[in-house]
């Protein structure tokens, strides 16, 4: 799942109902001219079960695997 809502990923995210669907991966747009905004995108993320994937990286975007999922063993 990718979220470009430009801008509004924080929002978007924050109403989210994670529990509600199965999603392995999401690839969120995060710039580095606003570090507390992808702070707070990630402690979201962190709370709903997911991790930052460190071993992935796309320019201007996290990326981040549910730890339940098989995937989280490339991250």
């Amino acid at each position: 799942m990718s979220v470009d809502v430009e801008g509004a990923e924080l929002v978007v995210l924050e109403t989210l109902n994670l529990t509600a669907v199965t999603v392995d991966v999401l690839m969120v747009e995060m710039t580095t001219h606003d570090p507390p905004k992808n702070w707070k995108i990630t402690q979201v993320l962190d709370n709903a079960g997911y991790r930052k994937c460190t071993q992935v990286t796309v320019r201007a975007s996290g990326v981040f695997v549910r730890r339940a999922s098989p995937l989280i063993s490339r991250c």
